[in-house]
């Protein structure tokens, strides 16, 4: 199982070294950005691991050491999809459905933070859908 981030985009771009834009081909990432977004303008973005697992990793270890999740590249590749204007989910495995729907940038930060720390544990799940504010009046 890896953990996923799908980012809705028109143009499809990043300054955060070591992640990539992909078009959706795989049934269940096409399943996912249907249900969470209705659009076909959705991406998949990877690091090295073809999913986000090696950056969610880093970010765990980096919490566990006491470093804040907005200065991992996790942290900064999310803000910048905020500050970008994109809607995004984040899920693990297959379970994309009734994420926690987001809009505050800070609760954000300490939601993913908490599902990242994980006490020793080696198993751990990001959940997140953030919705800025124009997605109110769609």
């Amino acid at each position: 199982m890896s953990q996923f981030l799908l980012v809705e985009s028109a143009e499809p771009s990043t300054d955060v070294a070591g992640v990539s834009f992909h078009a959706l081909s795989d049934e269940l990432l096409l399943r996912a950005a249907f249900h969470n977004f209705g659009t076909p303008f959705v991406w998949s973005l990877t690091d090295e691991s073809d999913s986000i697992d090696s950056m969610s990793d880093a970010a765990k270890d980096a919490i566990a050491a006491g470093v804040e999740l907005q200065d991992t590249l996790l942290g900064q590749l999310l803000l910048e999809q905020i500050e970008l204007g994109r809607n995004f989910c984040l899920f693990w495995g297959d379970d994309f459905q009734n994420l926690p729907i987001l809009r505050n940038s800070d609760e954000l930060m300490a939601i993913i933070s908490e599902q990242l720390h994980s006490d020793g544990a080696w198993n751990w799940e990001i959940y997140a859908l953030w919705k800025g504010p124009e997605a109110d009046s769609a």
